[in-house]
């Protein structure tokens, strides 16, 4: 119940700038994942294709403990990458219950990386989730936002 209340607040509150993402060559679908940018298994995409899953991701495992997320930031980035990644870090913990947090040693955490496309995987992933914002067309507020909802707990709903 507290994971579809915190998609509903991000779709509700979030004004609509940082939910629309940069279409110039769709760099969030360039990446021949699930639905675009979804990293996931193939029990996974079952599951999803035979509507047995959830907006959130189901099982505690996936869930960041005391909803705070440890993350690092490749050094591939500009200052006004990492600007606009601790912008759209920003707007998630003031709207909602999700913190982050410089990575100070946890067992778990995410790691923001220059590559193809954007992409992440769905919930908490052992033991460091990649997370890939692609220079080229997906650092944007909306795009980063949309990919650290993922890595959060959350598919799309379409």
């Amino acid at each position: 119940m507290h994971i579809l209340a915190l998609w509903l607040v991000l779709i509700l509150v979030l004004p609509s700038n940082a939910r629309t993402r940069v279409r110039r060559s769709a760099p969030e679908e360039m990446a021949g994942l699930f639905e675009g940018d979804i990293v996931i298994s193939e029990k996974e995409k079952e599951l999803l294709e035979d509507g047995k899953a959830s907006a959130g991701i189901i099982g505690s495992h996936f869930r960041w403990p005391q909803a705070t997320v440890p993350y690092t930031i490749s050094n591939d980035f500009s200052r006004s990458d990492v600007q606009t990644m601790q912008a759209a870090m920003s707007e998630i913990s003031a709207k909602t219950c999700i913190r982050f947090k410089p990575h100070g040693g946890e067992r778990h955490s995410i790691f923001i990386q220059d590559g193809y496309g954007c992409s992440s995987e769905v919930g908490r992933r052992e033991p460091m989730q990649e997370v890939t914002l692609s220079r080229g067309g997906c650092i944007t507020k909306g795009t980063v936002i949309h990919e650290l909802v993922h890595a959060i707990g959350f598919w799309h709903e379409q």
